[in-house]
């Protein structure tokens, strides 16, 4: 019974020209529809030169620069390589940009891929006898 009622009173209401919910979203402007992306990139250009930490809370680098036409990030890691990284995994929590998806390993291989040279992982030594 109330749902026949609210049949009928819907077409009156928009052969009135009262607006409806669906109406009053569809008339917002475009501009003041703020994407979560966006939120996150501008939140990201406000943490560079922060830490930013892995998978296992591990550090990872620093961050140091945001590209938001290209949506990425740029990260500089203590052997002085940069690697790059999308924006999408990196979230920001209270003073650090945290990448959960991102291990010590994962930006190991990145270094490796970009063949960066002269970037030696912490605590390892080239082998002085090998040829």
């Amino acid at each position: 019974m109330r749902m026949n009622r609210m049949l009928i009173v819907l077409p009156l209401l928009l052969a009135a020209g009262i607006p409806t919910v669906s109406s009053a979203q569809e008339t917002r402007p475009a501009s003041a529809i703020q994407s979560p992306a966006a939120d996150n990139l501008f939140a990201l250009r406000g943490m560079i030169g922060k830490r930013v930490l892995g998978k296992s809370r591990e550090f990872l680098g620093t961050l140091a620069a945001v590209d938001g036409e290209k949506k990425t990030a740029d990260m500089k890691i203590p052997t002085g390589a940069m690697i790059t990284l999308a924006t999408d995994k990196l979230s920001v929590e209270d003073d650090h940009v945290r990448a959960a998806s991102i291990s010590r390993g994962d930006v190991l291989a990145m270094v490796r891929e970009t063949g960066q040279q002269g970037t030696l992982e912490a605590g390892v030594l080239s082998n002085p006898f090998k040829q």
